[in-house]
């Protein structure tokens, strides 16, 4: 799975500012959840307290976070472009990462069974926010000038890599709201 190497075993931390952190350290608990289940069991036939009972987590519980890790992937994937592999991270690179990342928020969101659950609450108001601010319904004239006048970015509207290309709605919508 992971071979000899320490690093294999050693904690992967979650970071405030990146969903990446956390994804990789559900991905080795996911991977190691039979050694996880197996050193809680051991933990709570020694304890005599049995203060530890509490805490192994159930087939269900191994579902919603293997489902957690699925939700996870897109939003790592777009930090890791933004990151690195663009040579800017510019409001073009930014408004086609966010509707990558909100379709999974929706689909996700739609298949939490509890809406009263306090991820679900928190999930409903991380995609009220994107909704609200980062709809590419709500394009400002000036954000789209200031792509279509960038020089870096001839091919913008055309690239399918790089660009809106395979996104003509956007293309059309913004070409209307630099003319105005």
């Amino acid at each position: 799975m992971f071979g000899n190497s320490t690093n294999a075993r050693e904690l992967i931390l979650g970071n405030v500012r990146r969903w990446t952190g956390d994804h990789d350290a559900l991905k080795r608990a996911v991977c190691f959840k039979e050694a996880i289940d197996f050193q809680v069991q051991r933990a709570i036939h020694d304890d005599t307290w049995v203060s530890l009972v509490h805490d192994k987590l159930s087939s269900l519980d191994w579902e919603f976070l293997e489902d957690i890790l699925e939700f996870l992937a897109p939003f790592r994937e777009e930090i890791l472009l933004l990151e690195g592999n663009r040579k800017q991270v510019a409001l073009h690179d930014v408004y086609p990462s966010l509707e990558v990342i909100r379709n999974p928020l929706l689909s996700f969101l739609s298949r939490i069974s509890d809406p009263a659950s306090h991820f679900h609450q928190s999930l409903t108001l991380a995609w009220n926010k994107l909704d609200k601010y980062y709809s590419l319904r709500s394009l400002s004239p000036v954000i789209c000038a200031s792509i279509v006048l960038n020089p870096n970015v001839d091919s913008f509207f055309e690239s399918t890599e790089h660009g809106w290309g395979d996104q003509p709605c956007w293309t059309i919508e913004a070409m209307l709201l630099v003319g105005q």
